[in-house]
């Protein structure tokens, strides 16, 4: 008899929607909720044809909790529920000026790019124009220029529906710029909801939901072993973040900094942000909203951008555009990238915001946000010809930023590569772009010192006569590689054992004291400030720790992912060496009764 694949918690009885992870072979022909009528809306497939991400609807007799079985839903003869024909937009365009103007929207053609479709739920999209009637022509309607409605209607087949609108100014489009607007949106007579005074930002998009939106908890575990996402330590705080306020309203950050550029160590900043790892350990359903909330608030960030046909710009067909407002000669967005907003994104301070939520909810909106951000990777990374570290054209190449920028870059590919729908063009697209980037560093890594190991991003800041790295920052790239060959992207395994075993040497090598194994910056040889030429050390014990070197509060976290990878990988010392550590950073406690695992939620990932 087969066993379940998953475990759902459905919050209360009828219809709801989730999405939901399968391992490789676990289900090739759709799946089930116990004996309740289940649609299975597959996204993403594994080579072998099972099944890898579906958006899943079920109609559940009660709240509770209920098993996923491999297997099919028994036949429903029930048609489609027709989509509702009277939902509308309206926005008043520099309201309580001399130059105001209303605009109207409406979705059409609703089944022409269904997102879901069977008994259960249908799900479709239109792209729609924002018009106004030509005041010196009656009857004549004129296209606003830039600004574009999403709407993405789902109805059920009990009669529910739920509006989820988007709204954009993403065009490369020489008239774009901010905008200021009141917005309304009706069915029928019915004014749903309304949103005063929006001023919305040049390549920024913003979210609104109105009607059914149950929280259905999908399983994990089966994402966990589909190396989707990494397991945490059961001992993380429970704490419990509440998504409301201000800072939660269109264009905002939530409880991200503004200028994502600031200096570290803000919880967004790990593998996976903080507030993600309490979720996915506690399964808090409010917590579990500000995960979602954050996943909507990606769309604040000036990263979107689209050609005037609405696709994704792409370096395929536009090898040198250059995602970036200060001045030069590379192409660019031709809206006015002076108003793009209060919000400053920044690859190497990069989170992954819509990720996780699209795992949990299958909602189109942050499949397009996990394309967006990964795009902007590449877009917004230097692209500088003929240099060793340029982006190399249409190959994508992300050396360029500083290291951890490569690294949490290449994270956000990742992500969408493996998990954005197959039938969607930005998937493969992105598969090539990161499948460049893991050759490009074993390549990088032929080039290995007598150390063991080819390092980048050298700071001549602190030790000018040194050759100084940032290890931290290397430990996150190879950290991004690993979690690339998780999700089944083959390369740069070479360059990442290097990174890995050399913090494993810093540990165990008797000439190098293990106390230092986690500095803030490391010498690893001499450097002539004049030709700026290095000459690596040919021994660890010769390496400098500078800065900083307490594990508790700094770094140890980051050396402790790669004596993961070691363990995992069988190297001679790294179980040792993790046990080690961990008793610092994992078992003793601050004064406030926490070890710095447990309140550093992002890191603490699980063996």
């Amino acid at each position: 008899m087969a066993s379940p694949i998953a475990t759902i918690t459905v919050a209360f009885p009828g219809l709801s929607t989730f999405g939901q992870v399968l391992s490789p072979g676990a289900a090739l022909y759709g799946v089930h909720l116990d004996n309740c009528p289940t649609q299975v809306d597959a996204k993403a497939f594994w080579p072998d044809g099972s099944i890898r991400f579906a958006v899943v609807t079920v109609d559940a007799v009660d709240e509770g909790t209920y098993y996923l079985w491999p297997g099919s839903s028994p036949d429903s003869s029930a048609p489609a529920p027709p989509f509702p024909d009277d939902y509308w937009l309206w926005l008043t365009m520099n309201p309580d000026t001399d130059d105001a103007t209303d605009w109207y929207a409406q979705p059409y053609g609703l089944g022409k790019d269904l997102w879901l479709d069977g008994p259960l739920v249908r799900e479709g999209r239109c792209v729609s124009t924002l018009w106004r009637e030509d005041p010196d022509q009656p009857g004549e309607w004129i296209e606003h220029p830039f600004l574009r409605v999403v709407f993405d209607v789902r109805v059920y087949a009990d009669g529910q529906t739920r509006l989820d609108v988007t709204l954009e100014n993403c065009l490369d489009h020489p008239l774009a710029q901010a905008a200021r607007y009141h917005v309304r949106a009706y069915r029928g007579e019915d004014q749903l909801w309304s949103q005063e005074n929006v001023v919305h930002p040049y390549l920024c998009r913003w979210r609104k939901v109105y009607g059914i939106n149950p929280f259905a908890g999908a399983d994990f575990e089966p994402a966990y072993q589909a190396g989707a996402l990494p397991r945490y330590l059961p001992t993380v705080v429970p704490r419990v973040d509440v998504p409301a306020g201000e800072y939660f309203e269109p264009f905002r950050g939530g409880s991200l900094s503004t200028d994502m550029g600031a200096h570290g160590g803000r919880e967004e900043l790990a593998p996976y942000p903080g507030w993600t790892a309490r979720y996915l350990v506690h399964g808090d359903s409010t917590q579990g909203r500000w995960v979602l909330a954050h996943g909507d608030l990606a769309g604040s960030w000036p990263v979107h951008v689209r050609n005037p046909d609405g696709t994704l710009v792409t370096l395929d067909e536009r090898p040198d555009y250059w995602l970036d407002g200060r001045p030069g000669s590379h192409p660019r967005p031709t809206g006015n990238l002076s108003q793009t907003g209060q919000l400053r994104p920044d690859n190497a301070h990069q989170p992954s915001l819509a990720y996780v939520p699209y795992l949990m909810t299958g909602d189109r909106y942050y499949a397009d946000e996990m394309a967006f951000w990964a795009n902007y990777v590449l877009l917004s990374t230097w692209p500088a010809a003929g240099h060793w570290n340029g982006r190399q054209g249409a190959a994508g190449i992300l050396a360029g930023n500083q290291i951890r920028g490569f690294g949490w870059g290449l994270r956000n590919m990742t992500d969408a590569a493996a998990y954005l729908p197959d039938a969607d063009p930005m998937k493969g697209y992105l598969q090539e772009k990161v499948q460049n980037n893991l050759a490009w560093l074993d390549n990088f890594a032929a080039g290995a010192g007598p150390i063991g190991a080819a390092f980048m991003d050298f700071d001549t800041s602190i030790s000018p006569n040194h050759a100084v790295i940032s290890l931290w920052a290397h430990n996150y790239l190879a950290w991004a590689v690993d979690h690339a060959n998780q999700q089944g992207i083959q390369g740069g395994t070479a360059w990442r054992d290097q990174i890995a075993q050399f913090q494993l040497r810093l540990f165990n090598d008797p000439t190098y004291d293990r106390n230092a194994a986690a500095p803030y910056r490391i010498a690893v040889g001499t450097r002539d400030p004049g030709s700026g030429a290095m000459q690596f050390f040919t021994e660890v014990g010769q390496c400098i720790p500078l800065g900083p070197t307490q594990f508790q509060g700094f770094y140890g976290i980051d050396a402790r992912m790669m004596l993961l990878v070691g363990m995992r990988e069988g190297w001679a010392g790294a179980a040792e060496t993790y046990s080690w550590l961990h008793q610092i950073i994992g078992v003793e406690l601050f004064t406030d009764g926490l070890s710095d695992l447990s309140r550093r939620a992002g890191w603490a990932l699980a063996p």
